[in-house]
């Protein structure tokens, strides 16, 4: 008996060891569900190949209609036509156009004016426009490399007349040393970006013009 009267329990250490002991494995118990997912997720991804994980670069595309004939950039195709701008060859028009610009009527039209100024190649139809009177239409066309710009009026369904747009000029057009008197007045543009208003194109590349456009500067 301990001092005071009071009996001391030999037992009472071990109850507290005891206890303490339960309480350690209940939290053991507590968080051993959660050790098992994370075993397994990580035996699962050490399992994985690439081969299982889906890719993610992009599918490989089919190479384009035509292989390695297919235009890029700005080539051109057997008739001059420039695929990437969206002309194609026309055989009915003989020029290249872009086929969704022009209804039937405007077709014929194109048709008519390139007839009239005759076949260069290439020749490309950048526009077609409609007029009031019953088969009157205004063709722009492009022709040859250097890619001079002719207006074609068409009229009650028959070519009237050609205006040239834009005219470079060739070596020897430099070197002509007479012209006609015909006043159809042209801005002619030197190399060095200056401009100067001749009485025609004859004039104005015999004067040492890199090109000229119609009218006056």
């Amino acid at each position: 008996m301990s001092p005071g009267g009071l009996r001391k329990n030999p037992h009472k250490g071990e109850t507290l060891l005891f206890a303490g002991a339960e309480s350690y494995i209940m939290g053991i118990l507590d968080v051993l569900p959660v050790l098992l997912v994370l075993t397994a997720v990580l035996l699962v991804s050490g399992c994985t190949t690439s081969a299982d994980v889906p890719s993610l670069a992009p599918p490989e595309l089919p190479p384009p209609p035509g292989g390695d004939e297919a235009l890029i950039g700005g080539q051109t195709d057997a008739h001059g036509c420039l695929g990437p701008a969206g002309y194609a060859w026309d055989e009915n028009i003989s020029a290249c156009v872009r086929p969704w610009e022009l209804d039937g009527d405007q077709a014929e039209a194109a048709a008519i004016a390139v007839d009239y100024v005759g076949y260069v190649m290439p020749t490309t139809v950048t526009g077609v426009s409609v007029q009031k009177c019953p088969g009157c239409f205004s063709v722009t066309l492009e022709q040859g490399d250097d890619r001079e710009k002719i207006a074609v009026q068409v009229t009650g369904w028959e070519a009237e007349s050609r205006t040239v747009l834009y005219h470079k000029c060739s070596d020897a057009e430099k070197a002509a040393e007479m012209c006609t008197m015909e006043y159809a007045p042209v801005c002619g543009y030197m190399a060095d970006g200056t401009s100067e208003t001749y009485g025609n194109g004859c004039g104005a590349c015999s004067a040492g013009s890199d090109y000229w456009e119609n009218g006056e500067c």
